[in-house]
This record gives structure tokens, sequence and C-alpha cells, in this order.
């Protein structure tokens, strides 16, 4: 990287903020940003929103300091080149024939190539090394990462192969829990904690306050929901905590939890019965509002909403709040049923505003159903709690008498 000139009528301003960053940077870490004042916490917060945003921020950390990055990707400093949003197309003879069937299927058409976009791609010399996939809220979804290592795999004298241990993630945390099979995952606060000792101050200072940005977010993650300092990242920290001790809870059912949005969105948490599609939903009941309450989806899906509403009207008398508050027994306690009007809108209409959800109009598929209100000071434990519990109930809903779900069981796409 070329050095910047400095302009002498400027140069006091620029040394005060290399001083400044060199004194962040050199400093101890606990003592120096226990005290960051709100307005530089919301700054980097604005640094830190997506995985757009991150990528952005590692790519120009990478531009101050190859070294950390070219550690971890195992090249040596000042070879490795690190490439934004490349996405890639693969012919249909480039993938195997079982994912080609199921992509072709997604698609509704036969196309002749799929493409995909890597967040971050690294290559040496102009030829493929490493790739980076960033996660926050979402997990793999879709044929995503069976596109990616479809990409990854071929090997020819224009594009060698990326291997396997050099294909990684970078997610809210390290745990394997959703990650795709073989890809490397790391949480993002150790990717950044590479740069704390870099030679360049403004790397090091980037660094030092976006990880002490993210330890906070995982302590107001494991608080009250309403907590002082929650905001939409936070709660994508607290969705993967929920989602992580689900997951546990649900070995051996066919529930399949998953937290399913990302960007800009809200955090979400759903667990669905794909043999009989019905799921509960997780998020804030504001999106507006980063302290209001989070809700409780019981829902039934369906391609049309004439289905969703049939089906809706026969799991009633289980879907309805009374029935779910007998059900979750002491784990409703997390539940504040004095607002279960939330739940049935009218119970004495025939048309679809008899239950909550959502409808064509919002999204392809139709969602009937009821919703409850957590408490706004409900505690992690209690929400974890509660949700393990409804998910054991939606899968004896599940187990019950139906009618003929014929037309039901058509994948559901994100």
């Amino acid at each position: 990287m070329p050095e910047t000139k400095i302009l002498p009528a400027k140069k006091s301003i620029v040394s005060g903020l290399q001083v400044e960053m060199t004194r962040i940077a050199r400093g101890s870490n606990v003592r120096e940003h226990a005290l960051m004042p709100d307005s530089r916490s919301r700054a980097v917060g604005r640094w830190l929103r997506d995985e757009n945003d991150i990528s952005d921020l590692l790519n120009y950390l990478h531009v101050l300091d190859h070294a950390p990055l070219g550690f971890l990707m195992k090249k040596p400093q000042g070879e490795l080149e690190l490439v934004r949003e490349r996405t890639f197309s693969l012919s249909r003879d480039l993938i195997e024939p079982d994912l080609l069937c199921d992509l072709d299927a997604q698609a509704g058409k036969r196309r002749l190539s799929y493409r995909g976009r890597f967040d971050l791609y690294a290559q040496v010399h102009d030829r493929p090394w490493a790739v980076v996939e960033v996660k926050l809220g979402a997990e793999a979804h879709g044929w995503q990462f069976p596109l990616y290592d479809a990409w990854c795999d071929v090997d020819s004298e224009t594009l060698p192969s990326v291997p396997l241990e050099r294909r990684f993630i970078f997610a809210i945390d390290d745990g394997q829990l959703g990650s795709r099979e073989g890809w490397t995952r790391i949480a993002l606060k150790d990717v950044l904690s590479g740069w704390l000792d870099s030679p360049s101050p403004a790397a090091a200072a980037l660094a030092a306050d976006s990880t002490e940005y993210l330890a906070r977010l995982l302590q107001v993650a494991h608080g009250p929901a309403n907590t002082v300092g929650s905001s939409k990242l936070a709660d994508r920290f607290k969705v993967r905590l929920l989602y992580q001790d689900l997951e546990r809870h649900l070995v051996g059912t066919p529930l399949a939890p998953g937290s399913t949005k990302s960007g800009i969105g809200q955090a979400n948490l759903s667990v669905f019965d794909e043999g009989r599609n019905l799921h509960l939903e997780v998020e804030r009941s504001d999106r507006a509002k980063p302290d209001a309450a989070f809700k409780l989806n019981f829902f039934v899906d369906a391609p049309t909403m004439e289905k969703a509403l049939t089906k809706a009207k026969h799991l009633e008398d289980e879907i309805k709040p009374s029935s779910v508050q007998v059900a979750l027994g002491d784990a409703g306690h997390a539940i504040d049923w004095q607002r279960t009007g939330s739940g049935f809108r009218d119970l004495r209409s025939s048309d679809r505003k008899r239950f909550y959800g959502y409808t064509p109009e919002d999204t392809r598929w139709s969602m009937l159903g009821t919703r409850l209100l957590f408490r706004t000071d409900v505690t992690l434990p209690q929400m974890s709690t509660t949700i393990i519990a409804a998910s054991k109930y939606l899968l004896s809903i599940g187990a019950k008498g139906q009618p003929d779900d014929a037309g039901f069981a058509e994948e559901q796409s994100e």
C-alpha cells in the first residue's frame, strides 16, 4: 500500500488522531473500553450491523495489516489479496446430479448455470486460496453451501480447488451447531482480535473497539429482554444462544430449529415440524423498538390461505392461548398471559382474521395461528425453558390426527 502523503497544514490534526489511535490500541482493553462513551459505541455499532458491514470492516482491516488473515489462512504476509462479494457461476456439467436436481426444483425451471457469491474471497496471484462466509443470525440455508462446495471442489488448470480446511465461516460464536460440515467456524471476536497488536494504529484501534462492542452485545444478550442497549445485533446474539440450547434438546425429534433471518432484518428463531408444516416463531413484537416484548407464534402453514385456514380451524383447540398455557405449565410463567388478546383476533369471525398470522400479501405461504407475548423483563434462561416446552408441545400437536395434508408438504421457500 503506497505511503500516504500528509500536507503540512493538516499534519497536526492527523498526528493527533494517530496518537489517540495508538493510545487506544496499546491500552488495556478492559480498562480503556469499559468507559467507552455511548457516542463511540453507537459509531462502532454502525460498522457491525450486518454481514455486509462486517465483511467491509474485515476487508479494510486486511488492507491496513495483511498479517492476521494471512496467518489465519496459512499464507505469509503480503501475498494474500482479499476480494469483497466475489460472484461465481457454475455450469450444469460442474454440478453433481443430485444437487442439480434440487437446484432446478428450487428455481422452478432448468437453468443453464447457477450463481453464488462469497462474502470474502482470498486469492494469491489471481488464483483462489480461501473463501469466507460471514454469518450473524442466519445459519446455512437452502443450497447455499452445497453450491459453494461445488465451486470450491472444481479443480482445473485455470481454477484450482479450495481445500476444505480453507473454507471459513466467521460467525457470532465458534459453536458447530448449524454450521456447514467441514467448514472452519471462527467467532468474529476471535477473528478481530488478530489485529489488537497490529503495528497499524488504525487497525489496532478498530479491532479493540469492535471486540469490546461485541463483548458488550453478548452481555446484553445474556440479560433480560428489555436490557438497556438491546439492538438488532444483540438480538442475533440472543437468538443464537437460544438456538444452541434448543438444538441440544431436540436431538432425535422430527423438529428442525433454525435462526432464519439475517442482514438488517429481525433476529428470528423458528422451529419446524416439516412433516406437518407446523412451526413456532420467536422474534421481537415490534421491529422499530429494540426493547419491545418478544412474541411466540404458533403457526400452521399452507401454500394457500384457504388451506391454512382449514387447518387452523381444525387445530384451533390445540393452539389457542388457554390450551398452550395448560400445556406449558410452569414453563409458561415467562409469558404475559394478560396480553393474550394478541392471540386470536376475533373468535366470532370465520375469515382469515380469525387467526393471527401472515397471508400471501406478506409471504408466499399463509401462516395462521396464535401469538403470545413474553414478559418484557424475561431472562434468557426463562425464554429458553419456554421455547423448549413449546417445541415439545408442537410435536404433540403434530402427532394428533389431522385432515389430509396433501399439498401441504410443498417446500417452504425462505
